[in-house]
């Protein structure tokens, strides 16, 4: 994808959207799709190959039919647990974000709202340096 001018964080935010839509159309229709940020370090490259004047590269897009029998569609790798990485501290946050959170959780559907006491005190898993679930299901 390449662009003229210098558009900014505006730019940024359309080409963002396009290219989210673009590749949910090609999913649409079975077409594999890889955004590719990193081929803008090859701009001058990609150019000559395709002949376009002017632009700056924003990002490329690998796109194809999967082979569904390649033996690398068939890895699997294990997740390490939300709980095991990443520990909310909502206890320190703006009001506002506590506030949004709770609402997002009332709104899929979670049980009760976040928790902002550690796992201790809130009587869930007592590993040292744990908090408690962010939304109870």
């Amino acid at each position: 994808m390449f662009v003229t001018g210098d558009g900014g964080p505006r730019l940024a935010a359309d080409a963002g959207a396009y290219l989210q839509t673009l590749l949910l159309a090609m999913t649409g229709y079975g077409v594999a799709s890889c955004p590719q940020g990193l081929l803008s370090f090859y701009a001058d490259t990609v150019r000559d190959r395709l002949g376009v004047g002017e632009g700056k590269l924003l990002v490329g897009i690998s796109f194809g039919y999967a082979d569904e029998n390649a033996p690398v569609i068939r890895v699997a790798t294990g997740r390490a647990a939300l709980e095991d990485h990443h520990i909310p501290h909502l206890e320190s946050a703006p009001k506002a974000l506590v506030t949004a959170t709770r609402s997002l959780c009332r709104c899929l559907g979670a049980d009760s709202t976040p928790d902002l006491l550690p796992a201790t005190a809130a009587g869930a898993d007592a590993r040292p340096g744990t908090r408690g679930r962010f939304c109870a299901r």
